[in-house]
């Protein structure tokens, strides 16, 4: 058996949500944070009954830095030592656009403003409470780390986080068209349930296009389906 080999690039993933503010006693005093009501809308929807994951969003006072970010978020590690994943991003609800820093993998509510406060400790200043915002649909972008396994033919698996599937397409397309594209897609009854979202890499000095899967337990094979599927709709 040859070793896989597993490749990292810096980029970025569009993916729209509904999310609500949590509760002040679970967050820390006069900051923000809104919870994904069904992260991976388009899969948990359609398969209710399975346990979801917990994505948090917190909101920041300012613009810091993508480097800013990342730097607490290695110096917090030496210190929390649980398991979480941060990306900064922005979150668009309601017509506003809010600085956030993505939260995913807490095990327990109670940690939420124990890492908040490691942040503020950092530097990294969190907006006071802003009005609340219950069941809304946002647009969430996130400028990440992709930590790769290819398969062949220009598909993914994610490394770090099961269940991710990507596949690469040869241009650049709009949150609007993909979600007309993913309908078309879904439409096919012997299709599989899953979740998309659009993604990119730099690689070699340019931005390379992929759409992300998600789905339980994917296979290659299931990647691939999808994957044909998606060219036939967008005629590639």
């Amino acid at each position: 058996m040859t070793e896989c080999t597993i490749i990292e690039r810096y980029g970025g993933h569009t993916k729209e949500e509904p999310l609500t503010c949590l509760e002040a006693e679970a967050i820390a005093p006069n900051t923000c944070v809104m919870e994904a009501d069904s992260p991976f809308f388009g899969y948990y929807n359609e398969v209710p009954s399975i346990s979801k994951p917990r994505y948090l969003y917190y909101i920041l006072s300012g613009y810091p830095s993508f480097e800013s970010i990342t730097r607490a978020t290695h110096n917090i590690r030496k210190q929390f030592h649980k398991s979480f994943d941060a990306a900064p991003g922005t979150i668009t609800v309601y017509g506003t656009t809010y600085q956030v820093i993505r939260i995913r993998n807490l095990q327990h509510y109670n940690d939420i403003a124990t890492l908040q406060n490691l942040y503020l400790q950092e530097g990294i200043m969190m907006k006071k409470k802003t009005k609340k915002i219950r069941h809304a649909m946002a647009m969430i972008k996130l400028r990440k780390f992709f930590c790769l396994e290819p398969l062949n033919h220009g598909m993914y698996f994610d490394h770090v986080q099961p269940h991710h599937g990507y596949f690469m397409i040869p241009d650049q397309i709009d949150w609007e068209y993909f979600k007309q594209i993913t309908l078309e897609v879904k439409y096919d009854p012997e299709f599989f349930h899953f979740d998309g979202a659009i993604c990119f890499i730099y690689e070699c000095g340019e931005a390379k296009d992929m759409i992300r899967i998600y789905r339980e337990n994917i296979t290659p094979e299931e990647l691939k389906a999808i994957r044909d599927k998606y060219y036939k709709v967008m005629r590639f």
